[in-house]
């Protein structure tokens, strides 16, 4: 490869960061860069790819570990039990390295090789080679080895994925003999697939080129075209052709494709069990179109053909629990699903962002649907949200990814939905613990206070900045991501609770907070304060992440907020008990 293509790398990549990331180290840069472009298929936003990094010191040669399971990244929150009765289950485990060097070599290539043998032999304990590997790793590896032993015996198709990024020129023989030995090692260990891949500075380039949501197609059996009102079509699609419409080539799920922020956290609740009763049937006596409502999808334009469309910018604004039983239904029976003669009900209409919101809103009010899945689609909170931050130094992402391919939005300023819930669920509602779990029920049933129309833009800006303040903050002062992780969510409470010296936050005093009221001497305080609790409680033998997601941590953080900062009505009784005494003195 000539000199030039990294050149125009170079040149490509000094422009973006300049946009996006001003202040990553130039190494790291690159490393996300890749790690982006490699992973763009599976589409997945800012706070997913950051879920996978490890790189640093003792990362093993391994930038970011990544791993899938039925073609969804297996989060914190996520438990094996939930693709138990999945067939033909599907489990992948990425391992990402990315230089700047502008040659592949067999040290690169080592490393991962010694990785392997240490983290991925089961034979060995993840924890006996911690001098080696930082917390980042032996989690992301822990977490792989926990659901393989789960989910063995459901014999997964298991895939373990190489991907090695750097400027350099084609691979040299002896570098890809080595990278043999890697698959090797690989085998030894597990009955599976394993893929080295190598990417340098040509193949990143086209990769940046790439749109991560091309045109898709829906393959119909007949169409009812309007003649009127615009380009708008009802369709019946046999059930395969309405899979392959929502699942990439690789089998996985184009959450893009949902309607926007109908995911993550809230996954599986309210899932319409009847739905997926229906499908599992494979009933040859009735369709399946007779006995559900179909899907509405909106796009921005539609290019009809004989027996298929192709739909630009393509969304599912009603039928997502539908949508989403379809794809269960082709992890859990992917033959049956390919086969099944059945049909679904389309309608496919053209309209521009406006319209396609209150069509979403208009057929949602018509069907039940979980009051979360609506509100976080067509609830005007949100519009309001996404005006208001910018004004406050930040963009509020209620379109996965809307923003993370705009070069002039910088990355420390994009805030998505998950994001700004689990901020509000920890300081607004003082409940870290539930922010540092799963919150969806608890999101459910508090939502109409956590995104309360009431609510002054102050109060959604003020604690984006106050999170992201501590997430700075913390990522100076920890070292381990997981204790990170662990204490943030406190750190933020105590942090706002110690500025304002009240140990209850209201929303007026969230509005009212001036950002420089939360100095670094209140945040290292603050820091020193939780934890202290948070080792006191491991101290007991309690797994940290179980620290943090109890309510042991809570409850302690919140009485010494309480001793140090009253509540008003403590406070009157505690002068009324004063008061009593010095009169019974007097007498």
């Amino acid at each position: 490869m000539s000199g030039p293509e990294r050149e125009y790398l170079d040149a490509y990549l000094a422009n973006r960061k300049q946009k996006t990331d001003p202040d990553l180290p130039d190494d790291v840069f690159f490393a996300r860069f890749c790690i982006a472009q490699i992973l763009k298929p599976r589409d997945l936003d800012i706070d997913q790819l950051a879920s996978g990094y490890t790189d640093g010191g003792r990362d093993g040669g391994a930038d970011a570990i990544y791993f899938f399971v039925a073609g969804k990244l297996v989060s914190d929150d996520m438990k094996s039990a939930e693709v138990l009765d999945f067939e033909g289950l599907t489990m992948s485990l990425h391992i990402i390295q990315a230089t700047r060097s502008p040659h592949f070599t067999k040290e690169q290539i080592r490393k991962l090789e010694d990785l392997s043998r240490d983290l991925l032999d089961l034979r060995n304990e993840v924890d006996d080679k911690a001098h080696l590997y930082n917390d980042e790793v032996r989690g992301a590896i822990r977490k792989f080895r926990s659901w393989w032993r789960d989910l063995n015996m459901k014999l997964p198709s298991l895939s373990i994925h190489f991907h090695f990024a750097s400027k350099g020129d084609d691979v040299h023989p002896d570098v890809a003999m080595r990278a043999d030995e890697l698959k090797n090692v690989i085998k030894e260990f597990y009955a599976c697939e394993c893929e080295v891949r190598f990417y340098n500075a040509k193949t990143l380039l086209e990769m940046a080129k790439k749109s991560r949501r091309d045109p898709v197609e829906l393959k119909f059996i007949k169409q009812l075209a309007s003649d009127h009102w615009g380009n708008a079509f009802v369709c019946l699609v046999r059930l395969k052709d309405y899979i392959s419409l929502i699942t990439t080539p690789m089998g996985d799920l184009r959450d893009y494709i949902l309607e926007p922020n109908v995911r993550g956290y809230l996954g599986s609740k309210g899932v319409n069990a009847e739905i997926l009763n229906t499908l599992l049937s494979g009933s040859k006596t009735e369709e399946f179109w007779w006995l559900n409502n179909g899907v509405t999808i909106t796009a921005s334009q539609i290019k009809p053909g004989i027996s298929s469309m192709v739909l630009k910018d393509a969304r599912v604004v009603n039928g997502l629990q539908t949508s989403r039983e379809m794809y269960h239904y082709y992890q859990q029976k992917r033959k049956a699903a390919n086969a099944d003669e059945r049909h679904i009900l389309v309608k496919v209409i053209e309209a521009e962002k406006k319209a396609s919101r209150n069509i979403t809103k208009t057929t949602n009010n018509q069907t039940k649907v979980d009051a979360i899945y609506l509100r976080t689609t067509t609830d005007d909170i949100h519009d309001k949200i996404e005006a208001a931050l910018p004004s406050f130094g930040f963009y509020y992402e209620r379109v996965k990814n809307q923003y993370y391919d705009d070069d002039s939005i910088p990355r420390a300023q994009i805030v998505t939905l998950e994001y700004l819930t689990r901020a509000l669920v920890a300081i607004l509602m003082q409940h870290p613990e539930q922010a540092r779990g799963s919150p969806g029920q608890f999101v459910q049933k508090h939502y109409s206070r956590i995104f309360s129309h009431t609510s002054k833009p102050e109060v959604f800006g003020h604690t984006v900045q106050l999170m992201k303040r501590v997430d700075d903050f913390i990522a100076s002062r920890v070292e381990a991501k997981t204790d990170r992780a662990n204490l943030r969510y406190y750190l933020a409470l105590h942090a706002i609770c110690t500025a304002t010296r009240r140990s209850s936050i209201q929303r007026a005093t969230i509005a009212k907070l001036r950002p420089e009221k939360v100095s670094d001497e209140v945040l290292a305080w603050s820091l020193a304060r939780v934890q202290s609790s948070y080792e006191r409680i491991r101290a007991r033998g309690i797994v940290p992440d179980l620290v943090s997601k109890g309510g042991d941590f809570i409850a302690e953080v919140k009485k010494e907020l309480e001793a140090k900062y009253p509540p008003k009505h403590k406070r009157d009784e505690e002068m009324k008990r004063t008061l009593f005494s010095e009169a019974e003195q007097a007498s």
